[in-house]
């Protein structure tokens, strides 16, 4: 909700409350807009109720199951096999 806007030299103020969930990426989409001038600031206002269609969506991340873990490609090395590799064969 915009609370109001002012004009200060070249400088456009604008006063508003916004969910922060609505601000991830802002500062991105701000700085495309005004070709990297364009700055801000955000303070905590207040708790406000979670709308109803963003509750159920929460709700249902939370019942679904998680995904199952992958498979691990990691291999270990012996230690006397590792030093093997890294040394290179005896000169003659």
């Amino acid at each position: 909700m915009i609370f109001g806007t002012e004009t200060r030299q070249n400088v456009c103020l604008i006063h508003a409350e916004v969910p922060l969930a609505r601000m991830f990426g802002y500062a991105t989409d701000l700085r495309s807009a005004t070709q990297g001038q364009g700055t801000f600031t955000m303070e905590f206002a207040c708790y406000r109720q979670t709308p109803r269609e963003v509750q159920e969506e929460i709700e249902r991340a939370i019942e679904e199951p998680p995904p199952p873990p992958r498979a691990s490609t990691t291999r270990q090395i012996p230690a006397n096999e590792s030093q093997s590799q890294s040394q290179s064969p005896p000169q003659d």
